[in-house]
């Protein structure tokens, strides 16, 4: 969870200075928490919502049974 949250943090910094080298903010805290709601309500990417508990057998893996 704190991984993510670093990663949401690292992504809304990266595109705050991306856009305000190209466009004023007039209101930078207001963009700052838009960004980042929307970062965070947006689904993860598939490599985050991965359960590592899961196993994913292939059907060549899988076995014919006992």
């Amino acid at each position: 969870m704190r991984a993510d949250a670093e990663d949401i943090l690292q992504d809304v910094w990266y595109q705050f200075t991306t856009t305000v080298d190209t466009e004023p903010i007039e209101q930078v805290s207001s963009w700052l928490f838009t960004v980042a709601r929307n970062k965070i309500t947006r689904p993860l990417p598939e490599k985050r919502n991965r359960n590592p508990w899961k196993t994913s057998l292939k059907p060549e893996d899988e076995d014919d049974g006992p």
